[in-house]
């Protein structure tokens, strides 16, 4: 069979990839929630009658692994559709380190850079239009769902006091996971629009804000939300008035954003590694700051109980807003994902993100994107306190590396080198 002859399984692997990502988006989302845990609990119950408790498991195990068949698109887009050497080699050498990831963390089934990196290179070619509208709807559903059923009185409210503040759930696992859902909704369609916000998405913006501020209180949540919104403001300015920014300003600032994570990232456990009493009373002068300062505090006395590990360490997580500030080796909840990687999934995980992260915003500054570069270092703010920057239900950016994301006419109107006919750019 030659290529041509396999390339007729375009449309069949670009269907089977759609729907695993709303299956793996929708599943990372529930799991968030007590709906599957009850379910697991009731149907546990039930099929216990008819078979041994072990093979109740190994059933549940094969359900929870079935969403790893991503593997089928995600191979198929390395051996027929990329054309680039360097890139189907790249991708190979991910994958083996995703697998090597969840291998090493087998007993837990975590599979969270395998997944993660599947999804990535699967989407290879995918209209990123299509990709966000799944994802989206996949995440509102779940979170409309929890809602819905917590308002009913069948899911409860798992709730957390801060400063005589009470901080609502409204039926997920706790306060922090609704915000991120939210959130990770809003920067996909900041990012996706591209600059150019319907009504329907500045009302979904201020629901957000609102919500956040009566009920949720999540402040990374919300001052990332914030800084997204604020630079699409400046950037409808500059588009409209098509104010020409020099190059060299442009090539400075996309080189800052590019490499936005890796300076955070350092930023942040070089803060860890030096923090001391001093240092905790400057956090401590502010309630945010004070929060910044626990994320690293608690990073700084991992850094001095555990060794480096190349595949990373499992940690015991608490679900149910539930905290323990005593376990070290046995503690989770670690709100900050930047030590979440490093910590879990170890030297491999953190320098899969960072390369991730990277490349994604290399491409855009290729194509002159830097208003797209921005949101993505933006939400560095949010993972900086809190989980998710490979969890697809919390971030669906790192999909844009291989989607085609369109030509939506930025050069025209943000940048022009002197002597280039940006309309032709590619």
């Amino acid at each position: 069979m030659n290529l041509d002859e396999i390339k007729k399984y375009d449309s069949v692997s670009e269907r089977m990839y759609y729907i695993l990502l709303v299956a793996i988006v929708s599943y990372d989302c529930l799991v968030s929630t007590p709906i599957v845990g009850n379910l697991v609990n009731i149907l546990g119950n039930v099929m216990d009658d008819y078979m041994p408790s072990n093979a109740v498991l190994l059933i549940f195990e094969l359900i929870v692994n079935i969403r790893l068949i991503i593997i089928i698109p995600a191979l198929y887009t390395i051996l027929v559709c990329m054309q680039n050497n360097r890139e189907k080699i790249l991708s190979f050498l991910a994958i083996v380190v995703g697998w090597l990831s969840s291998y090493h963390l087998r007993a837990w089934n975590d599979h969270c850079i395998l997944t993660m990196t599947l999804l990535v290179i699967a989407s290879y070619g995918k209209d990123f239009r299509k990709i966000t509208k799944y994802c989206i709807l996949s995440i509102s559903t779940v979170v409309m769902l929890a809602v819905i059923l917590c308002l009913a009185g069948m899911l409860p409210d798992y709730v957390l006091e801060r400063n005589g503040r009470i901080r609502h759930s409204f039926g997920m696992l706790g306060p922090t996971s609704i915000a991120g859902h939210m959130c990770a909704v809003m920067l996909a369609m900041i990012f996706f629009r591209n600059g150019s916000l319907k009504w329907y998405d500045h009302l979904f913006i201020i629901v957000f804000f609102a919500s956040n501020l009566l009920w949720i209180d999540g402040r990374a949540v919300l001052l990332t939300g914030l800084t997204a919104y604020a630079g699409n403001l400046i950037y409808l300015v500059i588009k409209r008035k098509r104010i020409i920014v020099p190059e060299t300003i442009h090539t400075v600032v996309g080189r800052l954003l590019g490499y936005s994570y890796i300076v955070m990232f350092f930023m942040f456990f070089l803060l860890a590694a030096t923090f001391n009493d001093k240092a905790w009373e400057i956090y401590k002068k502010t309630s945010f700051t004070e929060s910044v300062g626990g994320r690293i505090a608690i990073a700084g006395r991992f850094l001095n109980e555990l060794e480096p590990s190349l595949l990373g360490n499992y940690m015991q997580k608490y679900d149910y807003a539930d905290q323990s500030f005593e376990q070290i080796g046995d503690y989770l909840f670690i709100d900050s994902s930047f030590a979440r990687v490093y910590f879990i999934y170890g030297i491999a995980g953190l320098t899969c993100c960072l390369v991730l992260i990277t490349a994604i915003q290399m491409r855009l500054l290729k194509k002159g994107q830097l208003f797209r570069m921005f949101i993505i270092a933006a939400s560095g703010l949010v993972f900086l306190m809190q989980r998710g920057i490979l969890e697809p239900s919390y971030n669906i950016l790192p999909l844009a590396l291989f989607a085609d994301l369109g030509d939506d006419g930025f050069y025209e109107t943000f940048y022009e080198p002197e002597g280039t006919d940006v309309r032709h750019s590619g």
